[in-house]
């Protein structure tokens, strides 16, 4: 009996140990791991990254000659900012889309479900960067997009961790998109209104809205409303950088108002928290996109 509890104590103490470890190997990385962004998936695309023209085969030597720096993660992507500290390279999380792969090969029916469940949920996602790339190439600022393997690339590039070890990654074998780096909108706001800049701050918001109002002629849906991390600026033009939850307007449907109500609650909140001499122009702003009909 006593040779029981021993080992059950310590298999116990072994198992508190190695979870443990899980934890602070976890907070330390943030997460990241190569299998995490280059486990296998299967997606079909309707645009995959042809041969470039000079001028974007220029741009992508130019881009990815250089190291990038892990930057963070979100709930789709981990972000890597190069080192000129013009542009964000986001990979996948795609150990997200696969079961584990000691349960990948079992032959039940639950695991079915989950496999074609995560399936839909990989299939959704990347349909809505393909959408911000095809629809809304400038308003998001996006460069590049390689969704399925490729083999004329021809490029590896060293990206370095949150614990400095550095990785080189085929660019051919993995998808990625390459993003336009820009600096978070309320940060960009405070800045504007410190520097006694009140029309450039004016005029962000204004811009802010005309992308909005260019999403929604175009039927395109968002259903993350969060102006403070989906939007950043580069100088003072804004630019959606979590294109994560985009997809295209049904025939008989209509935009939800939830999303950009909750929007305009957050946002202007914020404003008068902050900045409240941007207020009225904020609600001016406001009401034309409304008044437009397109919600």
């Amino acid at each position: 009996m006593k040779k029981i509890l021993k080992f059950s104590v310590n298999i116990l103490l072994i198992s508190g140990f190695a979870y443990g470890a899980k934890l602070v190997s976890k907070r330390a990385t943030d997460s990241f791991t190569i299998t995490s962004i280059t486990q296998k998936v299967s997606y079909e695309t309707s645009m995959p990254l042809g041969h470039f023209s000079k001028e974007e085969a220029d741009l992508f030597e130019a881009i990815t000659d250089q190291k990038f720096f892990y930057l963070g993660k979100g709930s789709q992507c981990f972000a890597f900012v190069s080192d000129d500290g013009g542009y964000v390279i986001k990979f996948f999380r795609k150990n997200h889309f696969a079961l584990p792969f000691f349960l990948e090969k079992l032959p039940f029916s639950f695991l079915e479900k989950k496999k074609l469940k995560k399936s839909l949920e990989l299939k959704e996602e990347f349909s809505s960067y393909e959408i911000a790339f095809d629809q809304l190439r400038e308003e998001t600022g996006i460069l590049f997009l390689h969704l399925t393997p490729s083999d004329h690339l021809n490029k590896k590039i060293i990206i370095v961790d949150r614990l400095n070890i550095e990785h080189v990654i085929d660019l051919d074998k993995i998808e990625f998109m390459v993003q336009k780096k820009g600096d978070l909108i309320y940060p960009t706001l405070n800045t504007l209104m410190l520097e006694k800049k009140e029309d450039e701050a004016k005029e962000l918001i204004s811009s802010l809205f005309a992308i909005l109002r260019k999403r929604a002629e175009k039927g395109i849906v968002d259903a993350d409303p969060n102006v403070s991390k989906n939007f950043a600026c580069i100088g003072s033009q804004p630019i959606q950088i979590d294109v994560g939850r985009f997809r295209m307007l049904g025939e008989q449907e209509e935009i939800d108002v939830h999303f950009l109500y909750r929007m305009r609650d957050d946002f202007r909140g914020w404003l008068a928290s902050y900045h409240p001499a941007l207020i009225d122009h904020f609600d001016e702003e406001f009401q034309r996109l409304v008044q437009k009909g397109l919600f």
